[in-house]
């Protein structure tokens, strides 16, 4: 799913703007760049315990 997030992240710098921050809850989805900083949140979804 990165390259998908990533290539659209491109196009919206293409046509002029500036992604300040991107921020996802898996590192796959800071791949290919095109924002200023990256943070990785975690996601307590992840995190269920029984």
């Amino acid at each position: 799913m990165g390259k998908h997030k990533a290539d659209s992240r491109k196009k919206i710098k293409e046509m002029g703007y500036t992604i300040i921050a991107n921020v996802v809850d898996q590192m796959s989805d800071l791949e290919g760049g095109h924002a200023v900083k990256g943070f990785k949140i975690p996601n307590p979804i992840y995190y269920v315990h029984f």
